[in-house]
């Protein structure tokens, strides 16, 4: 496999990741004009547990399917992979969601690891045995 270029890019990944970030915004909001209960609930704590819920659902879903990834990744041609490039099966799409968390818990020095890392590897990548990889090499590889 060629290191070079096949690694998906810090501003590819932090572009991707505010793109899910407004797509899972905008599916709370369409909740809240949905279901009108959960207007009258709008606090910080409520949106927050409603962020975390459907971030949840959102990110182990995507991840795990077959487009290999979120949305947002989606759109800027990056994949997700395990060790053995292969797509993530549900427990390690779980188990790499929680790890994000670690990646913040560090106050941002988790995510900091991906500038000295020569696979692009944040600390929840590197737990969870993860890759972020140009889904065009990707296929490339396997043809």
């Amino acid at each position: 496999m060629k290191q070079q270029n096949y690694y998906a890019s810090v501003i590819k990944r932090l572009l991707a990741h505010l793109i899910d970030i407004g797509l899972i915004y905008l599916i709370i909001f369409l909740l809240t004009l949905i279901f009108p209960l959960l207007e009258e609930q709008r606090n910080s704590i409520f949106i927050e547990a409603n962020y975390l819920i459907i971030s949840f659902i959102y990110y182990v879903y995507t991840t795990s399917s077959t487009i290999k990834g979120t949305v947002g990744k989606k759109m800027l041609g990056l994949a997700v992979v395990n060790e053995n490039f292969n797509s993530l099966n549900i427990k390690e799409a779980t188990n790499r969601y929680f790890y994000y968390f670690f990646s913040f818990f560090t106050c941002g020095l988790g995510l900091m690891v991906i500038f000295f890392n020569p696979k692009k590897q944040t600390l929840h990548d590197i737990f969870s045995s993860t890759y972020v990889v140009y889904l065009k090499n990707l296929k490339e590889n396997n043809a």
